[in-house]
């Protein structure tokens, strides 16, 4: 709430002059020059920025999801042969896996050293229902009793 009223205190009078500007170069720039292609870029996410200004919740940026993916992206031609296609899904999950652990703050070793001995258990037991072993569930298992069993029925 307090983040949108700043906003509009702030951010709105400066987009409206950013709007004056783009409105009056329009048609005066170059299209192929770098001042042309970044205005063009401005006006097309022009209406895509609005709802930024309208809600205190939105961030500027996606920062936070760039900062979680980067290291898949940088890594990505490293995995481009994973063998094949069945090796690059079981890849993908490892990766989820582990991104997931990093969100939820939990130690992804001490998580698959404790959960992949329980999945054997639970498959051999027949279980269907896996959302307990994900790692916010494992997290608040082990907070509170330190339990490391996982339920099998």
């Amino acid at each position: 709430m307090e983040r949108g009223l700043r906003r509009q205190e702030l951010a709105v009078p400066v987009m409206a002059q950013l709007d004056a500007w783009r409105a009056d170069r329009r048609g005066k720039l170059r299209p192929k020059s770098k001042l042309g292609e970044a205005w063009t870029y401005l006006d097309n996410q022009w209406d895509s920025f609005q709802p930024y200004l309208r809600d205190g919740r939105l961030h500027i940026d996606n920062n936070w999801v760039e900062n979680h993916i980067r290291p898949i992206a940088v890594g990505r031609k490293n995995y481009l042969f994973c063998g094949s296609d069945a090796g690059a899904r079981r890849a993908a999950a490892i990766y989820t896996v582990l991104a997931v652990c990093r969100v939820h703050a939990v130690d992804p070793w001490a998580y698959l050293s404790d959960v992949l001995v329980e999945l054997a258990r639970l498959q051999a037991a027949g279980a269907t229902d896996y959302r307990q072993m994900l790692p916010d569930a494992w997290k608040a298992r082990k907070a509170a009793g330190g339990q490391s069993k996982i339920d099998g029925s």
